[in-house]
């Protein structure tokens, strides 16, 4: 099975229970197999996860200007 990996800047305190399905995301809406949710944070760069986070917060609102 394909794994794939979302990288989210929210909801630190029960992405354990989301990844491990115990959480839905939304009402009854739990996350599928094969996926698990990884934070991250624009306020560091010390990590690529962070340095991703960082770069699409900006583009973000570079492309909101436009």
């Amino acid at each position: 099975m394909r794994r794939r990996c979302l990288v989210v800047d929210s909801d630190l305190d029960v992405l354990m229970r989301i990844n491990r399905r115990e959480e839905a995301i939304i009402e009854d809406f739990f996350l599928p197999e094969g996926w698990q949710l990884n934070y991250a944070s624009d306020k560091s760069a010390d990590f690529i996860l962070n340095k991703m986070i960082k770069f699409c917060d900006r583009e973000s609102k570079r492309v909101r200007k436009e």
